[in-house]
């Protein structure tokens, strides 16, 4: 019985590593339930999930302004979940935490995304998107990120001449250039992009288990 219910998580696992977005509610339900006894076997004492979606939106206008005077709605939505987050990228947010002098806040000033067409595996010890030269980055639209209670939304547009070529990367910065510290890197198959304006929305919530 034990290997039966053994093989039957390892399968769920499987499945939710190759197709997170395939998985069934109560599947999901199931792997949360689990994540909670792990837990609470490994001893942790606060219970916390990192919980992330990301949405892409395609406009065939040039610029946001465009969408947002025309009402335009997208032709195509893309979404994934989770991340990873990097090694430097969870330094500076506990320096955030702990208010430690010269830690740059991932705030509407300084907040940008990138995107990249490299497909290389997420490791926690990347620094941000790979792509040496099918890279770019927007700041953050107007009014981004949000906090709501437990849940923090950046959102940026690339317009009709920015960032046009395949989107298999992204990753939220505190900034852009040699300078900027990136917190999370996502690899996922997002299209390619070769004129209009696509909007990228990170939503990130801290749930507890």
């Amino acid at each position: 019985m034990e290997s039966m219910a053994y093989k039957a998580i390892s399968v769920m696992l499987e499945k939710a590593s190759r197709n997170p977005e395939g998985l069934t509610d109560a599947q999901k339900e199931q792997l949360k339930s689990l994540r909670a006894i792990l837990n609470k076997a490994l001893a942790f004492s606060e219970h916390v999930a990192w919980e992330v979606h990301w949405r892409v939106e395609k406009f065939l206008s040039k610029t946001l302004d465009d969408v947002l005077s025309s009402g335009e709605k997208p032709y195509e939505v893309c979404e994934d979940v989770q991340n990873i987050i990097l090694d430097t990228g969870a330094n500076e947010m506990l320096k955030l935490i702990g208010g430690v002098s010269g830690a740059t806040a991932f705030s509407a000033a300084n907040a940008k995304i990138y995107v990249g067409s490299d497909s290389t595996a997420e490791a926690a010890s990347q620094t941000g998107v790979i792509a040496v030269t099918n890279k770019a980055f927007a700041a953050m639209d107007s009014g981004y990120p949000t906090v709501s209670g437990r849940t923090i939304v950046f959102r940026a547009s690339f317009d009709d001449s920015t960032a046009n070529f395949a989107w298999n990367e992204a990753a939220v910065t505190n900034g852009s250039g040699a300078g900027a510290i990136a917190m999370n890197r996502k690899v996922a198959s997002l299209g390619t992009k070769t004129t209009g304006t696509w909007t990228l929305q990170l939503t990130i919530s801290l749930t507890s288990v």
